[in-house]
């Protein structure tokens, strides 16, 4: 879902393309308004307060998770749709403040929503709030290899 809101605040502050946006979310739903307070104050996420994702391409972005990482979805989580990964995606990164934990990694930082006890969402996040890639895992701990 995408807030009216929300991109008021992202086009006074983040390149983005309004109509390939696939969904927003506030940092406090979202679980990452005291990480990004602490952790992330000079960067423009702490300012717009704001996470989003778009369609993206082949490197960043929906077009990325899925064509990466659908089999993971298809095989840990049994969503095997486009829409219904985009909703599990939203579902479980709107579990906010009880599920996460997160470390920065390059230009943006990685959350993990655990989402049972040996299933996780790692989300990768930009430092302007863009959802890089997302994908399942069994592993809550960093991985050797992120494959965002």
């Amino acid at each position: 879902m995408v807030d009216k809101r929300a991109v008021d605040i992202l086009k006074d502050n983040v390149k983005f393309v309004q109509e390939d946006l696939m969904f927003t979310m506030d940092l406090h739903s979202a679980g990452l308004d005291e990480l990004v307070k602490s952790k992330m104050s000079t960067h423009i996420i702490n300012k717009t307060q704001l996470i989003f994702l778009e369609k993206g391409n082949d490197k960043a972005g929906f077009k990325h998770l899925w064509k990466g990482h659908k089999d993971d979805y298809a095989k840990l989580c049994g969503v095997k749709s486009e829409s219904e990964v985009l909703k599990y995606i939203q579902r479980i990164v709107g579990m906010g403040h009880y599920a996460t934990y997160g470390y920065e990694l390059g230009n943006g930082f990685v959350v993990v929503y655990q989402i049972h006890e040996k299933l996780f969402l790692r989300v990768a996040i930009g430092f302007n709030g863009f959802i890089v890639s997302a994908y399942p895992s069994t592993n809550k701990d960093k991985e050797d290899k992120m494959d965002y």
